[in-house]
């Protein structure tokens, strides 16, 4: 009879834990990498809380599980497990992306223990993610299992179940088709206490212990180290301890180790740090500088010494009883003479003559005989340069303005060309006679 009802009493138990197992997000804790990962893969962050059928925080120890993998940013993720603890239901642990692994379909095996004992298996799947996400989003039982408070049927079997998970147990439970059991514990046996042996151990001498061990109701236990408690050595403390940076050698010119206080001194009167500005530059005490070039600062190479050595002098500005280089001063000045004329020379023997070339007259000037004049009258459209066309199918010898309006008229810096005559007028509308020939 007591076997039946501590079977009964776990089978409530779990069904307990089942329906009112509920994961809220709870950020803010510390994240704990699951053992045996690498330094390199990203990591999520899950979190959450859970729940007792009550609304009470339910304690949990939580272990995950995974086999060998490649995470989603390519890292190889060796198998391995971590047990986290959830104290008063709250959760939070950093895990690698399961979701776009390679095998296809990776995932975390998680075995969830209650602190009464009542124990659950999950599968969780992690996506990438650079924020926490809470653990209904990676739990397989929260999206694919629905949960009822179970009956007993007659004969102690299991019913009720909806959509009738299967029911895993380890030793010493057992699970038969329609019950589970747990035998009765011996020398050799896990089980349950018989009354027997209740009231043999019952009888038993009480256990004497000395601290850190405590007994409290013939409970024997023993509480964590820290630096004001004695006590058994932490999983945290092994790791922190364990990664701690074992004794080193005093360092000397053979070994690694830490500075002792003369060679600090040592080390402290030699001359400081010398630091270096371009071209310069100190590569591991080695200072050097490049050779210059038409990219680099650097030193004159003596190939390029011979090459500017060979260079002509300096030269001195040129002028009528020098030679030298041009200045800006008489460029400007040679540039603003008349350019060369770019004809040939008639001759003197085709003077007057058809198809020969005018003479001049007295005063140096074309006859008006053999210069056919024209006239061009030009109204300015706005003040400023003009641009007329003379009609003359040849370059003009010369060409007069003739004012008809009460405004001025000069000629550009090229007067003429042979399409154009380019007048300047000081006012719009300006109206003149143009003579050309």
């Amino acid at each position: 009879m007591a076997k039946g009802k501590r079977q009964k009493a776990n089978v409530r138990a779990r069904a307990r834990f089942f329906a009112a197992l509920r994961m809220t997000a709870l950020l803010g804790f510390v994240s704990i990498p699951i053992l045996g990962f690498g330094v390199g893969p990203a990591l999520t962050t899950i979190t959450g809380q859970l729940f007792t059928a009550q609304a009470q925080p339910l304690s949990a120890r939580v272990q995950i599980l995974n086999g060998a993998f490649i995470s989603p940013d390519g890292h190889r993720v060796d198998a391995g497990s971590v047990v986290v603890q959830a104290p008063g239901g709250v959760l939070t642990v950093s895990l690698v992306p399961t979701v776009g692994a390679v095998p296809v379909g990776t995932t975390y095996a998680v075995v969830i223990t209650t602190s009464e004992g009542v124990e659950e298996n999950d599968t969780w799947s992690v996506p990438v993610s650079a924020t926490p996400v809470d653990i209904d989003t990676v739990s397989g039982m929260a999206q694919n299992c629905v949960f009822a408070l179970p009956t007993l049927a007659a004969g102690g079997g299991l019913s009720g179940m909806y959509p009738n998970p299967t029911v895993n147990v380890s030793a010493p439970l057992l699970s038969g088709p329609s019950a589970i059991s747990i035998p009765q514990a011996s020398a050799s046996q896990d089980g349950y206490l018989s009354a027997a042996d209740w009231s043999a151990f019952h009888s038993g001498e009480a256990v004497s212990v000395s601290s850190p061990l405590s007994n409290n109701g013939g409970t024997i236990s023993i509480p964590a180290a820290s630096s004001s408690q004695d006590g058994y050595l932490s999983s945290t403390d092994w790791s922190t301890f364990n990664g701690k940076q074992a004794a080193l050698p005093a360092a000397d010119s053979s070994h690694n180790g830490y500075l002792t206080s003369t060679d600090w001194s040592a080390f402290n009167a030699k001359q400081a740090a010398l630091s270096f500005s371009g071209p310069l530059s100190n590569n591991a005490g080695t200072v050097s500088i490049p050779a210059a070039s038409s990219s680099a600062n650097g030193y004159l190479s003596s190939t390029d010494w011979s090459t500017f050595n060979g260079k002509q002098a300096a030269l001195p500005a040129a002028d009528s009883s020098h030679n030298g280089y041009l200045t800006s001063t008489d460029w400007s000045a040679f540039n603003g003479k008349q350019a060369a004329l770019g004809f040939t020379p008639e001759n003197a023997a085709n003077k007057n003559q058809a198809n020969g070339y005018a003479g001049l007259d007295s005063s140096g000037l074309l006859k008006a005989a053999q210069i056919p004049a024209l006239s061009v009258s030009v109204t300015a459209s706005s003040a400023g340069n003009q641009t007329v066309a003379h009609g003359l199918g040849r370059t003009p010898v010369s060409a007069t303005i003739e004012p008809t309006s009460a405004c001025a008229w000069w000629w550009q810096a090229t007067p003429w060309d042979g399409t154009n005559l380019y007048p300047v007028a000081s006012d719009a509308l300006c109206t003149a006679k143009v003579i050309v020939w």
